[in-house]
């Protein structure tokens, strides 16, 4: 673990869907923090992706494979600070900015308590995990340093949650974010984990439920309750939310 926040980032992102293309450029370039952008392209994603990225990598296996080859990648070129994201959900501009905020807290930072898009709105599940230490973070919100990460197993889905796992019992410590800059997106088909609204529903429990998610939500505050605060307040209209 480093005792100071990193002054860049690595992206690494595992593509194997053409259709998420744009998405995965879009959220890379909106960060406001020092970036590169490794892509690993498996599946159909070696036909569609293009050369705009930092780092090429492609690769035939899983995607617990497709991040270790990220990692030894990075690790070649002097090593630092990655941060997985998914190419189906949503990054704000100051997402890779608050995990590198963090990253002196802990081996490992990341999300746990996060909003989640389902085909009714904008959903913050009540279950307890932000800005506080942690046992695990989701799969598409991890950060960590290079040097230090554990491999990441060669399985179809899951791999994230084994990880965190491995690197526990190899002594880790891990710090789980605040809820913003980050959605995660359940809409449409094509997810690694394919489950319905109810499905969701029923892993993670009650949920406040916003219709349309307000501009402020994707600033980071210091406290769950004034997310909440903030979001209810510019739903009602209030011009000083």
């Amino acid at each position: 673990m480093f005792t100071r926040p990193p002054s860049s980032a690595w992206i690494v992102v595992p593509f194997s869907r053409p259709t998420r293309f744009g998405n995965v450029f879009a959220n890379a370039w909106r960060q406001t923090f020092p970036c590169k952008l490794v892509i690993v392209a498996n599946g159909d994603g070696r036909r569609s992706v293009t050369s705009d990225a930092d780092l090429l990598l492609t690769s035939d296996a899983s995607p617990g494979a497709a991040k270790n080859e990220a990692i030894a990648a990075i690790r070649k070129r002097g090593g630092g600070f990655f941060v997985v994201m998914d190419d189906d959900d949503w990054y704000g501009a100051g997402y890779v900015a608050e995990l590198a905020r963090h990253a002196h807290r802990a081996n490992v930072v990341g999300k746990r308590r996060h909003l989640v898009q389902l085909s009714d709105g904008v959903h913050l599940f009540d279950e307890p995990g932000a800005n506080r230490p942690t046992d695990w973070v989701t799969g598409g919100c991890t950060a960590g340093w290079a040097e230090d990460a554990a491999e990441f197993q060669h399985v179809p889905c899951g791999e994230d949650a084994e990880w965190c796992r491995t690197m526990i019992a190899k002594g880790a410590t891990m710090w789980a974010t605040s809820v913003w800059n980050f959605v995660y997106e359940r809409r449409g088909s094509g997810h690694a984990w394919e489950a319905s609204d109810t499905t969701v529903r029923r892993a993670f429990g009650e949920s406040v439920r916003f219709d349309q998610l307000p501009t402020p939500a994707f600033v980071p505050a210091p406290s769950d309750r004034e997310v909440l605060d903030a979001m209810q307040a510019a739903l009602k209209g209030d011009p000083n939310a």
